[in-house]
């Protein structure tokens, strides 16, 4: 799976591949730093169309690979199990319930007892390619939210996507994380379920 960029279109490819990987599809790769890497790289491309063999894909979907909401609301006060928001800044603190709109969602806010490590913080943004930071410098920031690779993790975002492009940092640097797919999407339209919504 490809995309233009790593750090672009809020974590796509990385999605994409989670999504297959859920599905049963366990020959998934995402292209270190995206299309643009590749192109860097001198390496070769065409405008011809493929011509696939059609087959049967058979699902088999892994349920340990996702959170279900009911599984983030049981966690919301279990200390044990690190609740790890990977949206940006203005989504954080509140002042925007999406990355698309500021009300685009009826709450804005956070899952309780949630830390949080925005999803650029894993990447090299800075750098001409967007590459993910190395297996160290990834496990250094995990660990300043109390991170480690025997923590308990579900990651959330706006609907996956971010917490996709993460969960490939963690997987990288040796954390095993889960995905709440679902994500503030889902959570903040259920009006049942607690948020923090105080500015932090």
């Amino acid at each position: 799976m490809y995309e233009d960029a790593l750090n672009k279109g809020y974590g796509q490819s990385c999605r994409a591949a989670f999504l297959l990987k859920y599905l049963g599809c366990t020959q998934v790769s995402v292209l270190q730093g995206g299309y643009q890497a590749w192109l860097a790289a001198g390496l070769p491309t065409t405008n011809e169309v493929p011509q696939p063999e059609s087959s049967i894909f058979r699902l088999h979907p892994q349920a340990d690979m996702m959170v279900t909401t009911t599984e983030m609301l049981e966690a919301i006060n279990n200390p044990e199990i690190i609740k790890l928001d990977v949206r940006d800044r203005e989504e954080w603190l509140g002042l925007s319930s999406s990355p698309y709109n500021p009300d685009f969602c009826p709450r804005k806010g956070r899952i309780p007892n949630a830390v949080w490590i925005e999803w650029h913080r894993f990447m090299n943004c800075d750098s001409e390619i967007t590459t993910l930071r190395s297996p160290a410098e990834i496990r250094e920031i995990c660990q300043s939210v109390g991170i480690t690779s025997e923590s308990i993790v579900y990651v959330y975002c706006f609907k996956g996507s971010r917490a996709a492009n993460t969960l490939i940092a963690l997987e990288e640097a040796g954390i095993t994380a889960r995905n709440y797919f679902g994500s503030w999407n889902e959570w903040s339209r259920d009006f049942s379920l607690p948020i923090d919504s105080t500015v932090k």
